[in-house]
């Protein structure tokens, strides 16, 4: 049923294998993934190790469902878990490999220390890695709340849906930290974020020398609502397209009472097919999306450098200092797109930054009141340069009951 299964108070090491082929029959707890782990009551599992060190002598291929996975509910602890030095491919239309590695984490169960390296992941019909992580958020040993950490260091993801993708909801508190993985071609996003109903991603996780490279949706998505919560920094991060393809380097996507702080530093987006970064946020009472950046440089992108846009009573915030926006002089897109609608408020604090060659607005600040709540555009623009646009340096509109400043 599967390549191979583990259970209760419990390790393994497992290296030089070929686990490829399996196939899911009636019944039981499995459904044919190359190694699956199912823990459920009290259950450990603690210092397991799928793969060599030094060799890439793993492989766990072509099987009916995932290569390998986790289900862990109730009470159970995953910890110190690493995979090293796999293969994990989908190479025939028959069986079809779901995800690389599923990992599913429900109640009050303990998934920590969690760490992916030197691995691939190709051609998957689901993710290259999914984490799938709902329930309460009590340390079972220490009492008290603890945060799941994942680390994913050197990795490729190449032509899966999505290469990692994470959905975290009611009270899930997760570390995310990625070093050094390339995306690659994947048929959605290269990494996509999902909180719901009081999740957070904490503040220390950090995406750092990513490589992102003609995936057919967006580099990055981050998506809260209800409560929840994305607080995570970028650095180093290269979208790397080859002409206008996908949608948005980076989409940030805040509904429902969701709150996002995002800071993005030293990186490069180019040739995307939409928005370099493209900030939607709706339904907010109070709530809000910070987003600084830092030395980033936007270049060939098929719309909007930066599109910004809020019809929420809470905040959207963008602090930039020298972010370098050039487009192609084609299309009607702008450098900084600023729209409030609604009773949206948006403030804007821009430090020598550079928005040049788009075929629309250098800047363009739209400011729409519909209710007594009105609308404010709150805008500093401090050593910034706006040149060579076929529209204006910077275009204002302001209508309704909206204020501009």
């Amino acid at each position: 049923n599967s390549g191979s299964q583990t259970g209760r108070d419990s390790t393994f090491d497992i290296s030089n294998v070929s686990i490829t082929g399996t196939t899911d029959v009636a019944g039981g707890n499995f459904n044919g993934d190359g190694v699956a782990v199912v823990l459920n009551d009290t259950s450990e599992l603690r210092d397991a190790v799928l793969g060599d060190s030094v060799l890439l002598n793993t492989n766990l291929s072509d099987n009916v469902s995932d290569g390998f996975s986790i289900n862990s509910i109730q009470s159970t602890i995953v910890d110190n878990l690493t995979i090293q030095n796999a293969t994990f491919a989908n190479t025939a239309a028959a069986p079809a490999q779901v995800n690389g590695i599923n990992i599913v984490r429900r109640n009050d169960s303990k998934v920590t220390d969690t760490l992916v390296t030197d691995s691939s992941f190709d051609g998957h019909t689901a993710d290259g890695i999914n984490l799938d992580l709902d329930g309460g958020n009590v340390d079972i040993e220490l009492g008290g709340s603890f945060n799941m950490n994942f680390d994913f260091n050197g990795n490729t993801f190449t032509s899966n849906q999505r290469g990692v993708d994470v959905f975290a909801t009611s009270d899930t508190r997760v570390e995310l930290n990625t070093l050094g993985n390339t995306f690659t071609t994947n048929t959605a996003d290269g990494i996509r974020v999902q909180t719901d109903f009081d999740a957070a991603i904490v503040a220390t996780s950090l995406l750092d020398g990513d490589t992102f490279i003609n995936n057919a949706a967006n580099g990055i998505n981050l998506a809260t609502a209800r409560r929840s919560a994305i607080n995570m920094s970028i650095d180093n991060m290269t979208v790397a397209n080859t002409g206008a393809i996908g949608l948005d380097g980076i989409q940030i996507t805040n509904t429902q009472d969701g709150d996002v702080v995002l800071t993005v530093t030293d990186s490069n987006i180019g040739g995307v097919g939409r928005d370099g970064i493209q900030v939607d946020t709706a339904t907010n009472l109070g709530h809000s999306v910070n987003l600084n950046l830092t030395d980033v440089t936007i270049t060939g992108v098929g719309q909007d450098g930066i599109d910004l846009a809020n019809a929420a009573v809470g905040g959207l915030n963008l602090t930039s200092l020298r972010t370098f926006v050039q487009g192609t002089n084609a299309g009607t897109g702008n450098g900084l797109l600023v729209t409030s609608s609604s009773s949206g408020n948006i403030n804007v604090n821009s430090t020598d930054d550079d928005f040049r060659n788009f075929g629309g607005d250098g800047i363009q600040l739209n400011a729409t009141g519909s209710d007594l709540l009105g609308t404010n555009v709150t805008a500093t623009f401090t050593d910034v340069a706006s040149r060579f646009n076929t529209g204006r340096g910077v275009a204002l509109l302001n209508t309704g009951d909206a204020d501009m400043s």
